[in-house]
């Protein structure tokens, strides 16, 4: 019995030896790699943003403020870290891994939506992240919450259910293959889609919607502002158009308003509210209720960019 048991032991620590080392390998691969997600965390990582202006956010950010438009009216770098389906716990961590490889920027805008200061707990295109789960920000945020704890304690066990990211990372890693890079350009991705629901329909689902506040993501909200005063970064909170008929659908916007306006009196930041803005009344500059197309985004980007414009003139 014990020799079976050693026996044992050696093929199990055998096999945890070659996935770690697998393991490793595949992380190196996923790094280096262009492909979907990894783009943008891979540019946050690699030192290759640097950027004057950094846009923060969730989707509501990604795909409705463009660069493009900021940069040729802005006359700076701006670069979009916006990342999809995550609130603020997320997005922070995100921000401190940028700092920690990118100089800090001159503005950074964040973007509020109503789940903005809720708590990420539902997994969203979680693979993102396995490549990086040795950071410690990321780590203090989604362990037992988007991922098990086991993941950060065997990280040889995280691919195990994925062979697609345990080829790709192989793959790149040899320099075998290059997998289609993300369609964005400096984090921003276009919505060309229109949005041809019946929004009766999209409402039947949900009549109405309460913005969500986790006490915690608050704190840590107020810390993230408290550490771009002391650094001297303009913070620029905006809230993105949404079509008006949701607008009419959120309880309790006001103490969400309250909330942002408190915080802008505290640190000295402004606020900027576009859910009312006219472009909120035309569905054809919509891809759904809460995200605008292209074509909407770019026409809200150059307001956006104009009003940061006027901000700046007045210090």
């Amino acid at each position: 019995m014990k020799k079976f048991l050693l026996k044992t032991a050696l093929f199990t620590a055998i096999m945890a030896a070659c996935a770690s080392i697998a393991c490793f390998f595949i992380d190196k691969g996923l790094r280096k790699t262009e492909y979907t997600q990894y783009k943008e965390w891979n540019n946050i990582h690699g030192s290759k943003i640097n950027a004057d202006v950094l846009i923060q956010g969730s989707s509501h950010a990604r795909v409705q403020i463009s660069p493009t438009v900021l940069d040729s009216i802005l006359q700076l770098n701006t670069y979009n870290i916006g990342i999809d389906g995550y609130a603020f716990d997320v997005q922070y961590a995100r921000y401190k891994i940028y700092m920690q490889h990118n100089r800090q920027p001159k503005y950074l805008i964040q973007n509020m939506d109503i789940e903005t200061l809720g708590k990420s707990e539902t997994p969203f295109m979680r693979e993102q992240f396995l490549p990086y789960l040795g950071d410690s920000s990321l780590k203090e945020v989604l362990m037992g919450t988007i991922f098990p704890a086991y993941y950060f304690y065997f990280p040889f066990l995280k691919y195990y259910h994925d062979f697609k990211l345990l080829k790709i990372g192989i793959l790149e890693y040899l320099n075998l293959k290059k997998f289609e890079p993300a369609k964005t350009y400096k984090g921003y991705e276009t919505a060309d889609a229109n949005w041809n629901h019946d929004f009766e329909k999209f409402k039947a689902k949900d009549s109405m919607i309460s913005p969500v506040v986790d006490a915690h993501v608050l704190n840590l909200f107020d810390e993230f502002l408290s550490d771009c005063k002391k650094r001297n970064i303009q913070v620029i909170i905006v809230c993105c158009p949404q079509y008006y008929k949701f607008n009419e659908m959120i309880k309790n916007k006001d103490g969400l308003t309250e909330i942002y306006e408190g915080l802008s009196r505290k640190y000295n930041f402004p606020v900027l509210d576009y859910t009312s803005d006219s472009l909120c009344y035309d569905l054809k500059y919509f891809g759904g209720p809460t995200h605008l197309n292209k074509k909407g985004s770019e026409l809200f980007s150059v307001k956006l960019a104009n009003d940061i414009k006027k901000l700046s003139a007045q210090k």
